[in-house]
């Protein structure tokens, strides 16, 4: 079994970057393989955004992210400065604008991550 850490760096609205990063995490795990976390950076952090809505009949990314994480105990990390400089989160954390299913680090635990897990890094960067 592999352990995979994913990076997201694009908005839901910017490009295929979430959908294929979603894909992948999926086959990995239908594969027998495992997701250590699924970090959300730059403009990445759009993802957790409660604000957008997707026209009907269009995938909702946020819901199926939460629906992943859920379903195989997948963290799903924004990073905090990048969701600060955003908009999403203050600094005094009084206003969040992001979805319960993720959750604000630093990139040192990010990092810290990626050093004990062991894992691959994958960045898709569509």
């Amino acid at each position: 079994m592999k352990h995979f850490i994913l990076m997201v760096t694009k908005a839901p609205f910017q490009s295929e970057n979430g959908k294929m990063a979603l894909a992948f995490c999926r086959a990995a795990i239908e594969a027998g393989h495992r997701i250590n976390q699924v970090f959300f950076y730059q403009e990445g952090v759009f993802h957790s955004s409660t604000w957008l809505k997707p026209v009907p009949g269009e995938l909702s990314l946020i819901n199926e992210w939460e629906a992943f994480s859920e379903q195989t105990k997948t963290p799903l990390k924004l990073c905090v400065s990048a969701a600060e400089r955003r908009g999403l989160v203050n600094e005094n954390a009084e206003m969040e604008l992001m979805h319960s299913s993720f959750e604000l680090c630093g990139m040192a635990d990010y990092f810290s991550e990626i050093s004990a897990s062991k894992g691959k890094l994958i960045s898709l960067q569509l």
